[in-house]
């Protein structure tokens, strides 16, 4: 179950990279502002109840 909810992790993290120029050949970046947000509003995505990014 853990590698499916991380799968999202992942496609949310792609997801910032093509949606906002500044993460664009920074997955570092993008995962950390995953990471923030994920920190800040806990529940914005139901899995991350079960997985942080």
């Amino acid at each position: 179950m853990y590698p499916s909810l991380n799968r999202i992790n992942d496609y949310l993290v792609w997801w910032l990279v093509r949606k906002y120029k500044r993460f664009k050949r920074k997955r570092a970046r993008a995962r950390e502002a995953l990471s923030r947000h994920a920190r800040r509003f806990p529940g914005l995505f139901a899995h991350w109840k079960f997985v942080k990014p």
